[in-house]
């Protein structure tokens, strides 16, 4: 699971690679779904240009103009345009470097075009817990669907979970490689000061502040 960083970082890092079957997905994401959605809207507004099919090239407009406009009010352009690129990236990592304010902090990025860009950072003394286990999928389905996942809890009060914010580490997939990467990601963050200790009535691994139980919280 491990990559090598092609400039290496003066923080602990550790990188987040992605299976084979990953580059699947994003095959189809660069060739077959961002190309779709960029020549429809051009024809939409071609047609807009030539008064043809004006309702149908409006209606579809207004829904592309309505989704992107809501990821970008909620996140601002800069940060929705580093998550949306994000995904192009194999060069994941997790890093710990200190804030702006001087706190260590917990930063998720990715490097492209040479620089390294920052989705996520969490302060290190605001991270409750680590997990790993079985998604929705595996849920309705009721048996085990290969649809394991590390997840991160943290303090977030703007979150949708009643301040606790939820991040899910690297990719998912079959138990065994996921709780191998799940133990190396712990280690990580105990090699970086972060006090995580095995709690067996949660099965997970959690910091002396970390709440009550997040259990109702299936991510």
């Amino acid at each position: 699971m491990s990559e090598q960083i092609r400039q290496p970082s003066p923080f602990p890092r550790m990188a987040l690679a992605r299976p084979p079957r990953y580059g699947c997905g994003l095959g189809c994401a660069v060739f077959v779904g961002f190309p779709f959605l960029v020549g429809t809207a051009t024809l939409a507004i071609l047609n807009l240009m030539a008064r043809e099919a004006m309702i149908a090239s409006s209606l579809w407009l207004l829904l592309v103009g309505t989704v992107i406009w809501g990821f970008v009010s909620e996140e601002g352009p800069r940060l929705f345009l580093i998550k949306f690129l994000g995904g192009f990236s194999y060069r994941q990592f997790v890093e710990l470097k200190p804030s702006d304010s001087g706190e260590p902090s917990l930063c998720f990025g990715y490097e492209m075009f040479g620089r390294s860009f920052y989705e996520l950072r969490i302060p290190c003394q605001d991270v409750w817990s680590v997990n790993w286990r079985t998604g929705q999928a595996s849920a309705r389905a009721g048996e085990d669907l290969d649809d394991w996942h590390v997840a991160i809890w943290f303090r977030d009060e703007q979150a949708a979970y009643g301040g606790h914010g939820l991040h899910l580490v690297g990719y998912e997939g079959a138990k065994e490689p996921i709780e191998k990467f799940g133990n190396r990601f712990v280690k990580f963050l105990q090699q970086g000061g972060i006090e995580l200790l095995w709690d067996e009535k949660e099965r997970e691994y959690a910091t002396p502040n970390a709440p009550a139980s997040k259990s109702d919280h299936q991510p």
